[in-house]
């Protein structure tokens, strides 16, 4: 199990959901839908032995303000899990907005899963999206020479993106699990500095040259 994996609960765990979010304040009606829909949570970063620790996000509240929910389960409520979903799913959705399509097209090479908004109102069909919302994406790099062109290819897939009006973000994710956010990585790739590694159970700031010196290399980076 890792950061953003999409979690599925026992359905006696529900309860202990709503309640949570009752005593948070959230008195969401759309909440309702998760136990009678069977729609997944999200793996968060796990700061308590024994507990699981996992997000839910609503569609934006009527003034724009986010809607979000820190939940703490017990391990036996977890009925799955799954990685988030491959943005090739996401196209083949008859809503899938132009610009989406768009940006899928140039990045169809890429075995790329999606999370944040765009995979929430995939998953629910609730309106999550909005003209600010940004298309974030998890690609698992294999090596630093497969890290290094995916980054260069990223950048050229966003500049071109945000034409269309939709802006790309999301993470790059190690062979170790840890995360690390694109355009912090592009920035360090040219410039050096600390990057933030974000794992299961850990946040940590790390100079750029010591995350590529901790990769493997390989003769046939992934296509740039």
């Amino acid at each position: 199990m890792q950061r953003h994996d999409w979690l599925w609960l026992q359905p006696a765990a529900w309860h202990g959901v709503l309640a949570q979010a009752a005593q948070a304040g959230a008195d969401w009606p759309e909440l309702a839908l998760w136990p009678q829909q069977a729609w997944p949570l999200v793996c968060a970063r796990q700061t308590r032995p024994g507990v699981l620790s996992a997000g839910l996000s609503l569609p934006p509240a009527p003034d724009g303000g986010k809607r979000r929910l820190s939940l703490q389960l017990a391990p036996d409520a977890l009925l799955r899990s799954s990685a988030p979903p491959l943005l090739s799913e996401l196209t083949r959705s008859p809503d899938a907005p132009p610009a989406l399509q768009h940006c899928a097209h140039r990045l169809h090479a890429w075995q790329l899963r999606v999370y944040g908004a765009h995979a929430w109102q995939w998953q629910t069909g609730l309106p999550y999206l909005h003209a600010g919302s940004d298309l974030d994406l998890l690609y698992y790099a294999r090596s630093l020479d497969d890290l290094q062109a995916a980054l260069r290819r990223w950048h050229a897939c966003a500049q071109d993106c945000a034409q269309q009006g939709l802006r790309l973000d999301g993470e790059v994710i190690l062979p170790d699990g840890a995360g690390l956010a694109w355009r912090e990585c592009w920035q360090a790739m040219h410039s050096g500095g600390q990057v933030l590694l974000k794992r299961l159970h850990s946040v940590q700031l790390q100079d750029w040259g010591q995350v590529c010196a901790q990769l493997p290399r390989q003769d046939a980076p992934c296509a740039a």
